[in-house]
C-alpha cells in the first residue's frame, strides 16, 4: 500500500510553523509555490535555510548614502554663504538643481583641496568680484589657479645631505643690447629705446658714432641736433631714408629728359584760356589726381628723389635709379643669392615605379670581348648642368656691389648738399660683401 503524499505548508501568520499535512486535506490558498531551480535536488544552494551566500542588506547602504547627501547639502550651504548668497532665499538659476551640487562635489573629489581651502578660495574670490557668481562654474578658474600654485610650491626636503643649489644667473640687459648693436646683425628701428641707449652710453658699452651708424637716434631725444624751429631731426641711414621717401611719402622719380627729346617730340600743351573754357563747360574743377592722397609729399622726400634721379652714368644712370626706387618701395635689398653653391645635376630625368633616374644618351660605341666573342656595345653618358651656374652667382653679387656703390653716392650727395630740413642722413651703410662669412 502506497504512503500518502504530503507537502510542506507555509502560512502568512508569523506564528505558523511548517508541518506535514496530507495532500487531500491541504488548502490550496496556503500552498507556497517555490521557484523551479535548475539544480540538483540535494544541492546546498537550493536549500534556503542552509545557503550561506546571502544578498547584501540595503538598509546600511541607504543610511550611508543619506549621510553623504546630508554632508554635501551642508557643504553646499557653506559655499553659498562664502560667496554671499543666502541659502534660505531664492537661489539664482545656475545654483539650483542637482547639477550645481554635482559640480560642487566634483571640486571635493578632483581638486585635491580640503573643504576649508575650497571655502577660503570661494570667499577670497569676492575681493576681485564683489557681485556673487552666477553659478558654481564661475569659481573653476580660481580653483585651477590654487591647484597650480599648490603643485608649484616646493615641498620640504628631507633632512640629510643638502644638494648645492645652482647660482642664480642675472642677465645683463644693457650688455646684451650692446653686443647686438656692435654686431652686424639686423637691428630694427624700435629695438633700442632712449633709456637703454643712455644706459649703454653711460657704461661705455657702445659709442655714439656706432649708434649713429646704426641709425638709432630717437627722434624725441633732446640731445640731437635741432633745426631752427626747435623740432629734432629724424636720423636714419641712407637705405632707410630711401624707403621712407619712396615707400612712405610716395615720392616720384622724375628722370631728366633725353637730349634729343625736344627735337623728336614737340611739347604739345594747352593755354590757360582753353583750360578755363573747358572747366566752365563742365561746370566744376577737376581734381588733378595726386599720386599721394591726403597730403602733399614731404620736401625732404622730394630732395632725396631728385638726388636719385641725378645718378651718373658711371654708376648705372637711369637704370640704376629705377632699380633703387623699386627696391626702396618694396623695402628690400638686391638678391645676392645667399648660400648659393653650383651643383651638378642631370640635364633630364625620367620616373618609373622605382623612382627618378637620370636620362642617358649614346655618345659612341666600343668593341668588347664577351664570352669569347667580340661584341659592339653602346657607350652611354648622362648630360649634366650646373645650377645655379657660377656666372649667375657672380652676376647677382656684382649687381649688389653696384647697388651699394650707388647707395654710397646718394648718401654723400645728400650729406654734402645739406638741403634736408627735418631729416639727417648718417654714414651707416649695409654690408659691402655679406657673402663673406667672417
Amino acid at each position: 500500500m502506497r504512503a500518502k503524499q504530503s507537502r510542506t505548508v507555509r502560512t502568512h501568520s508569523p506564528l505558523a510553523l511548517p508541518c506535514r499535512v496530507p495532500k487531500q486535506d491541504m488548502d490550496p490558498c496556503l500552498i507556497l509555490i517555490k521557484p523551479r531551480v535548475s539544480k540538483k535536488r540535494n544541492s546546498r544552494v537550493s536549500k534556503w535555510d542552509t545557503n550561506l551566500v546571502r544578498e547584501p542588506l540595503r538598509k546600511p547602504v541607504k543610511e550611508e548614502e543619506d549621510a553623504q547627501a546630508r554632508n554635501l547639502d551642508l557643504f553646499f550651504e557653506q559655499v553659498l554663504k562664502a560667496v554671499g548668497i543666502d541659502p534660505a532665499a531664492h537661489l539664482p538659476g545656475w545654483w539650483q538643481g542637482s547639477s550645481a551640487r554635482r559640480h560642487v562635489q566634483h571640486w571635493r573629489q578632483n581638486t585635491g583641496l580640503t573643504d576649508a581651502d575650497l571655502l577660503q578660495i570661494a570667499a577670497d574670490s569676492r575681493s576681485q568680484h564683489p557681485a556673487p557668481p552666477d553659478g558654481p562654474k564661475a569659481l573653476d578658474r580660481a580653483f585651477e589657479r590654487a591647484v597650480r600654485s599648490k603643485a608649484q610650491t616646493p615641498t620640504r626636503r628631507p633632512r640629510g645631505r643638502s644638494k648645492k643649489t645652482p647660482p642664480v644667473v642675472t642677465r645683463d640687459i644693457p650688455a646684451m643690447y650692446a653686443d647686438w648693436v656692435n654686431s652686424d646683425k639686423h637691428l630694427p628701428s624700435s629695438a633700442v629705446t632712449n633709456v637703454m641707449r643712455d644706459q649703454m652710453l653711460a657704461r661705455g658699452l657702445v659709442t655714439p658714432q656706432r649708434l649713429r651708424d646704426r641709425g638709432h637716434h630717437m627722434k624725441h631725444d633732446h640731445k640731437l641736433h635741432r633745426p631752427h624751429h626747435g623740432r629734432p631731426k629724424r636720423v636714419m641711414p641712407v637705405q632707410q631714408a630711401l624707403e621712407w621717401a619712396f615707400r612712405v611719402e610716395k615720392a616720384q622719380l622724375e628722370l631728366p629728359p633725353r637730349e634729343d627729346h625736344e627735337e623728336r617730340y614737340e611739347a604739345r600743351g594747352y593755354g590757360m584760356e582753353y583750360v578755363l573754357l573747358r572747366q566752365a563747360a563742365l561746370g566744376c574743377k577737376v581734381d588733378g589726381g595726386r599720386y599721394k592722397m591726403g597730403h602733399h609729399t614731404h620736401p625732404d622726400a622730394e630732395v632725396i628723389a631728385a638726388t636719385v634721379a641725378m645718378l651718373p652714368d658711371a654708376l648705372g644712370g637711369k637704370r640704376m635709379a629705377l632699380r633703387l626706387t623699386e627696391l626702396a618701395r618694396a623695402g628690400a635689398t638686391p638678391d645676392w643669392m645667399p648660400g648659393a653653391v653650383p651643383r651638378c645635376i642631370p640635364a633630364e630625368t625620367k620616373r618609373n615605379r622605382y623612382g627618378d633616374h637620370a636620362t642617358t644618351v649614346v655618345v659612341g660605341t666600343e668593341r668588347v670581348l664577351s664570352r669569347g666573342k667580340w661584341r659592339t656595345v653602346d657607350v652611354r653618358a648622362c648630360p649634366v648642368l650646373w645650377r645655379p651656374h657660377q656666372q649667375q652667382i657672380d652676376a647677382a653679387r656684382k649687381g649688389y656691389e653696384d647697388w651699394w656703390q650707388a647707395l654710397g653716392w646718394i648718401r654723400d650727395g645728400v650729406i654734402e648738399g645739406r638741403m634736408l630740413r627735418e631729416l639727417e642722413v648718417v654714414e651707416g651703410m649695409p654690408k659691402l660683401r655679406p657673402w663673406f662669412v667672417s
